[in-house]
């Protein structure tokens, strides 16, 4: 499985301009649910996920999504723990054919993966966003496999990370 070690060989190699993506057939909802299902072992969250219209197999780098979802869902639970007694984070996740992606960098051109997590763990100052490590390393390797990370922090103490990435369908 993708973890620290091969996250820190990732920001290497976008450095040097060597990140290659291991592509392959998944089901989005089935990768979100598994990393929905890791993360409740952990800690005592009941994370709500909505599938819009997902398809049931997409080509992407699935191992490297896992992570990022995973580092998304881990650091939302840590900041609702911060400053309320809450588990609610809410998860939606659609393929969207008008996000804008990178398709230059990642060379798909047929649809992006759009998850978007919400959490209740406060406003994130903008000056503390460039700030937080985690935050960082999802954004670099977002963009390295042409997408983006964007966080909505404007609401009343909500938080709302959006995480698109190129995917293919499998032919």
């Amino acid at each position: 499985m993708y973890g620290n070690f091969c996250e820190f060989n990732d920001l290497i190699n976008i450095q040097n301009d060597n990140f290659i993506q291991n592509m392959t057939d998944f089901e989005p909802k089935a990768l979100i649910c598994s990393v929905l299902t890791e993360v409740m072992e952990v800690c005592d969250c009941k994370p709500v996920f909505e599938a819009i219209d997902l398809p049931k197999c997409v080509v992407g780098d699935k191992d490297r999504l896992k992570y990022i979802l995973a580092l998304l869902v881990k650091n939302s639970i840590k900041r609702n723990n911060q400053y309320y007694d809450l588990d609610l984070i809410n998860i939606s996740a659609h393929v969207s054919d008008n996000q804008e992606v990178d398709f230059d960098l990642s060379g798909f051109r047929d649809r992006t993966l759009v998850v978007n997590i919400t959490d209740q763990g406060g406003k994130i100052p903008n000056e503390k966003i460039k700030n937080v490590k985690e935050i960082s390393t999802i954004k670099e390797i977002a963009k390295a496999m042409g997408g983006k990370l964007k966080i909505d922090s404007s609401g009343y103490d909500l938080t709302t990370f959006e995480l698109s990435l190129p995917i293919q369908f499998p032919h």
